[in-house]
């Protein structure tokens, strides 16, 4: 066995560590730049403070009401008539050998910068035909409006002969 000398290896280690911390930070203290103690011979103008910019609040735009925007869709919608009509309800009459009663419902959609976003169609009861509705979802462009301000869902009805 071997002779013990009093101390142990964790404790040795530890000693020596506090040692060189409290060196370094010793020796790094001393190394800290001097304050000066008198003012510079020359000092440099204050430059004025800034002007404040006043910003003015930012205001959102009003909202159009449904009904204005239902509205101007109806007149988009009333420059796509006649094409819809000469390129669906009139070979759909055709076909049918008769007038067609056709009537739908649009569901549109318009984002704040009055952009179609979505656009559905709703049928009614015994009108038209699938060929007919299908022609026509076909064939409609989308739908511009003024922007409104907001998203707005108009419903629009639109009708044959």
């Amino acid at each position: 066995m071997s002779a013990s000398t009093g101390m142990s290896m964790p404790t040795a280690i530890l000693l020596a560590s506090g040692l060189i911390a409290g060196s370094i930070f010793l020796g790094l203290r001393s190394q800290a730049p001097a304050l000066p103690t008198t003012a510079p011979a020359t000092q440099s103008p204050v430059a004025p403070p800034a002007p404040q910019v006043v910003v003015p609040p930012v205001v959102a735009p009003p909202v159009a009401s449904r009904e204005s925007v239902a509205r101007r869709a109806s007149e988009a919608l009333a420059y796509q008539r006649s094409s819809l009509r000469d390129l669906c309800y009139r070979p759909a009459a055709l076909a049918a050998g008769a007038e067609l009663r056709a009537e739908w419902t649009l569901n549109v959609t318009f984002d704040a910068q009055g952009t179609q976003l979505a656009r559905g169609m709703v049928e009614h009861r015994d009108t038209s035909t699938p060929e007919l509705t299908r022609c026509i979802g076909d064939q409609m462009q989308p739908l511009m409006v003024p922007p409104p301000g907001a998203t707005i869902m108009v419903e629009i009805p639109l009708s044959f002969p």
